[in-house]
């Protein structure tokens, strides 16, 4: 079996180019000089600043979640040491259940 691959297909890359501004931060006076242009970019301004601020509350959930994660596990080792050091003492059990349940 013989396969010839040609490269004729290639993928097309945007030329980067001042009249459309890829970041945020490419944005200047001139993209803002006619009403057109202006309705255009700062649609575009919107979109980047929604994205940002999308983004932001994923983080944001995302690390409130962990937090709470962790200070669970925090709460159950504190827990399994002070079982550990009321069994390890010889306390009945009956203080042991009081003691979880209080906790």
């Amino acid at each position: 079996m013989y396969c010839s691959i040609s490269p004729t297909q290639t993928s097309k890359k945007r030329k980067l180019s001042p009249k459309y501004p890829k970041h945020f931060n490419d944005l200047t006076v001139e993209h803002f000089s006619t009403s057109n242009r202006a309705k255009i970019h700062l649609a575009f301004a919107k979109q980047k600043y929604m994205a940002a601020r999308k983004k932001l509350k994923k983080v944001q959930h995302q690390n409130r979640t962990l937090a709470e994660k962790l200070k669970c596990i925090n709460i159950s080792k504190q827990n399994k040491r002070i079982l550990k050091m009321l069994v390890q003492n010889n306390c009945q059990l009956t203080q042991v259940i009081h003691f979880v349940l209080t906790a």
